[in-house]
């Protein structure tokens, strides 16, 4: 679907953003945890400080944005079913990360491996839904291998492209092999992928683990569309304006895009355009404030400002699909 773009944000006002978040790289820098990393980044032409710390300067960022690409393809198992990202195009997506089921009797219970395999057939036979998720991180799966497991019940049960979960660059590798089985080999994954691995979580405020530079390394060998997602929250683990909370995350966000255009220059990177909430009483996490909604509509402008594709969350904080759930999901949709 193509959309107008809705700018809240002015010329001057994105070029503000676009200060600060270069000013953080280049006078604070961001905690590389990996020894691997820094030796990238700094080949890169960044600077390794005291403490783990890495100075990235605005040159450098702008070879990173410059070299990845504006949009991406993504063709799905069923070729008639590629999405386009990027642009002035709209994809719905559905959610991902859902632990118990709502029954059709009101009953709450555990999520099962079975449960995501009939919630994937279902999303896959949604028409307005153009790419699948991991609807389910189900309960009878958790701990190590949960996402490679729960890859092996999406990629045979979803024709559309898929966003899959990742924790490892293990994790990166078990789906390597599937995707090779799913269309005969390791080149044709490459040469039209059916799957994005973007959700690797930074740990803000500016830092980044070993695990988000391995899971960028073995993306990126691979050629697979990748990304870094970062989840600030305003006034507990950033700047309590959204202006400094959306500069502090694309300052962790382009460590991971200079990292991974280093590796492997073009390789399509996705931008995260929101931030996380806070209920500042008590510190609970609140998913769908108006707060959210102008950040979610600011970062998408400043994607569209570095001609990057982004991807959004539409959440909701209501416990159950009700009046609420609808009203915040539809004032997200909206914004």
């Amino acid at each position: 679907m193509k959309f107008s773009p809705i700018d809240i944000l002015s010329a001057e006002e994105c070029d503000r953003i676009h200060s600060a978040t270069m000013d953080i790289l280049r006078k604070i820098g961001v905690h590389i945890g990996s020894p691997e990393a820094r030796a990238v980044l700094a080949e890169a032409g960044a600077s390794v400080l005291p403490g783990e710390r890495v100075s990235i300067p605005e040159p450098v960022v702008l070879k990173a944005v410059e070299r990845a690409p504006s949009t991406i393809i993504l063709t799905g198992l069923d070729p008639q079913k590629s999405v386009e990202i990027g642009g002035k195009t709209v994809n719905f997506m559905s959610g991902a990360g859902i632990l118990d089921v709502l029954d059709l009797d009101g009953a709450i219970r555990a999520s099962t491996l079975d449960d995501l395999v009939q919630f994937t057939r279902l999303c896959d036979a949604l028409e307005y839904l153009d790419l699948n998720h991991g609807l389910l991180d189900p309960r009878d799966a958790q701990g190590p291998g949960l996402y490679p497991l729960a890859a092996s019940r999406i990629i045979p049960n979803s024709s559309k492209p898929t966003a899959l979960v990742i924790d490892t660059a293990r994790d990166v590798e078990a789906i390597a092999e599937m995707a090779a089985v799913a269309l005969g080999s390791t080149q044709a994954v490459r040469e039209r992928p059916f799957f994005t691995i973007h959700d690797s979580n930074t740990r803000p405020p500016l830092y980044l683990d070993d695990k988000n530079y391995e899971v960028i390394l073995a993306a990126c060998k691979r050629g697979y569309p990748t990304g870094l997602t970062s989840w600030p929250m305003p006034g507990l683990s950033a700047p309590v304006t959204i202006a400094g909370a959306l500069a502090q995350k694309y300052a962790e966000f382009f460590t991971g895009l200079v990292l991974a255009q280093t590796i492997n220059p073009g390789n399509p990177f996705i931008f995260p355009v929101e931030i996380g909430g806070a209920e500042m009483r008590r510190g609970n996490v609140v998913t769908a404030s108006p707060e959210i909604a102008l950040a979610g509509m600011a970062g998408a402008q400043m994607a569209r400002y570095y001609g990057l594709p982004s991807v959004a969350v539409t959440a909701t904080d209501a416990k159950i699909p009700d009046a609420q759930a609808g009203a915040e999901k539809a004032f997200l949709l909206t914004a």
